[in-house]
């Protein structure tokens, strides 16, 4: 089950939300320096921002975690190109089948490992203004209006997220000496090791 909560969500502002623990979120967006609090520019425009609220499941249907993520109203960021500023390659399943298969003919190991709060890596490469997030206190300007977060970090819920953070990685991939493949974008290879990423 997925809930959206706006700060005027009723449901969102009762004792239960605790268990969503929202100040972790919170914590991580501060400790990646996610925004820098600023005045409203005159002429620019603050997008919503959401908290989204998702029970987590294990196979017998029972709760394993309550997760929290806020996430910008991507829709109101202003018109972009899609090609050069969302395409992001994704892995292939041959790919990752022939990966399986060499490994399982060499012997050799297979590991897997998952980014947390990958987007908040990658520096956000465009000007975005968004309102403040709801269940913090507001913080007011000299002139007693509402400051807005200027985004310094790739957010969850802007458009563009996905490629920054692909950019970001084949960036820092590519300097350790990893070389991308021709026929899968997605893979890499330095010697006998083989990542092959995906950005969902």
């Amino acid at each position: 089950m997925i809930s959206v909560c706006s700060g005027q969500n009723p449901g969102c502002t009762t004792p239960r939300t605790r268990v969503w623990h929202l100040e972790a979120e919170y914590n991580s967006l501060d400790e990646h320096n996610t925004w820098v609090l600023v005045s409203k520019p005159r002429h620019a425009r603050a997008i919503d921002v959401k908290l989204v609220l998702k029970r987590k499941r294990d196979r017998h249907g029972e709760i394993t975690k309550y997760k929290a993520r806020l996430v910008l109203r991507g829709d109101q960021c202003d018109p972009y190109d899609a090609l050069t500023q969302l395409y992001t390659p994704v892995a292939c399943i041959p790919s990752f089948r022939l990966m399986c298969s060499i490994a399982a003919e060499h012997d050799y190991e297979l590991n897997s490992l998952d980014f947390t709060t990958a987007f908040l890596n990658a520096k956000c490469d465009a000007t975005v203004y968004a309102k403040q997030a709801p269940h913090r206190e507001i913080k007011l300007d000299s002139d007693g209006v509402p400051m807005v977060y200027h985004m310094r970090k790739s957010c969850y819920g802007l458009p563009f997220a996905p490629k920054l953070w692909h950019d970001m990685l084949h960036s820092w991939l590519t300097d350790y000496g990893f070389v991308r493949s021709v026929h899968d974008p997605c893979v890499y290879t330095l010697g006998k090791i083989v990542i092959l990423c995906y950005v969902d």
